[in-house]
């Protein structure tokens, strides 16, 4: 998993870093604004001894996805 900072312009996501991926692979993108408060922050404090970089990891991971 990646988490790439991008910007909309003109009707395009553009990525503000250089990344490489393989043509026409196909993503699954959350999209979340930057002034918004991250799933970890949301989380953080819930359950004692995780930091918010396993909580981003778990909230992020496709085995706990709600359909």
């Amino acid at each position: 998993m990646k988490i790439l900072k991008v910007v909309y312009e003109n009707g395009v996501l553009k990525p503000l870093s250089e990344f490489s991926i393989k043509e026409k692979k196909h993503f699954k993108i959350i999209i979340s604004d930057e002034d918004e408060l991250s799933i970890a922050d949301l989380f953080s404090g819930i359950i004692k001894g995780l930091n918010n970089e396993v909580i981003e990891k778990i909230a992020l991971d496709p085995e706990f996805e709600i359909e």
